[in-house]
């Protein structure tokens, strides 16, 4: 079975022994810029939705084989979130799902 580990102290993802890349890490290695010119009402709007992205990937991860996985996440998700984030995650799912198929094509 794939592991998906995240380290909150450094920020790091892991599959298993192979680090992946945080999206924070993207922005700033790829793009070029940091967040000094982001207001923090923002980026803690930010952070929020990328929470629960993170949490709802890392469920659908550890149950990808389970049918429906994804419409029971989000139905739980829709009484506890503003339709921005709901859309962020269902986003997100739906992108897992096209990579990810089943655990064998992690």
């Amino acid at each position: 079975m794939n592991n998906l580990i995240f380290k909150k102290d450094t920020h790091q993802y892991f599959l298993e022994d192979k680090e992946l890349i945080s999206v924070s890490r993207i922005i700033d290695n790829y793009l070029g810029f940091g967040y000094s010119h982001i207001s923090p009402e923002v980026l803690k709007n930010a952070a929020v939705r990328g929470k629960w992205v993170h949490k709802l990937n890392e469920l659908y991860l550890i149950n990808i084989n389970k049918e429906n996985i994804i419409n029971d996440l989000l139905k739980k998700l829709k009484p506890l979130t503003n339709e921005i984030n709901y859309s962020y995650c269902e986003k997100s799912l739906i992108f897992l799902k096209e990579k990810f198929k089943d655990k064998n094509n992690f």
